[in-house]
């Protein structure tokens, strides 16, 4: 229910007019998760005059680059800064860091190649607001490639934000495709996530 609404919401975005404004500023929480090993939870928040978010997401630590172990472990309080990369720009962050929960804020950098590359791919250029929520959301040039390898139609940008939201990533569309299934659209990729359905469960069909 949580992810339909995210997309929900993301959906409107994405069709919001061309006044339709990137944040100045994302604020940020790091706090420990025992879900995953080597991970850490970021939720990510921001407002603009028409719209407000919140995410929130397991995230290796290795992914904010700059940020170790040892700082995020601090006892002081330190400050320290780390980068999120993606292909659609990266988050440049700073805050406090103590006993291995941080806050603070992030300011987006859009990376200048990424529109020239959807374009060479056949697909949209994406507006500010867009890129913006293609980094945010992860779409990732490799998922992109990937899709129409396998002959799916060519991804518009809210699918691309569609993939990264149901972690749709090139792993889990390979492991698809060892196990001889394809679904022929995005959108049925995403119902495939929501249900829960699994390469190991299709694998699990064929041999009974």
């Amino acid at each position: 229910m949580l992810k339909t609404l995210l997309i929900a919401s993301t959906a409107l975005l994405l069709a919001a007019p061309a006044g339709a404004q990137v944040p100045d500023r994302i604020d940020f929480t790091v706090s420990p998760t025992q879900k995953a090993p080597g991970k850490v939870q970021l939720a990510l928040s921001y407002r603009t005059p028409k719209s407000r978010s919140n995410n929130s997401s397991p995230i290796a630590l290795a992914e904010l680059q700059g940020l170790s172990a040892a700082q995020l472990a601090s006892t002081s309080g330190a400050p320290a800064r780390f980068r999120i990369v993606r292909d659609a720009g990266s988050l440049d962050c700073g805050g406090i860091f103590r006993n291995g929960r941080g806050t603070g804020d992030c300011r987006f950098a859009p990376s200048s190649a990424y529109a020239a590359e959807l374009a060479k791919r056949g697909i949209a250029r994406p507006s500010a607001e867009q890129q913006f929520q293609l980094a945010m959301h992860d779409g990732d040039l490799a998922v992109a490639d990937e899709l129409i390898r396998q002959g799916y139609k060519r991804p518009s940008i809210a699918q691309l934000v569609e993939t990264g939201i149901f972690d749709i990533d090139l792993p889990f569309l390979k492991a698809l495709d060892a196990a001889g299934y394809r679904v022929g659209s995005v959108s049925k990729l995403v119902e495939m996530k929501i249900h829960g359905v699994t390469p190991e469960y299709i694998r699990d069909l064929g041999a009974i």
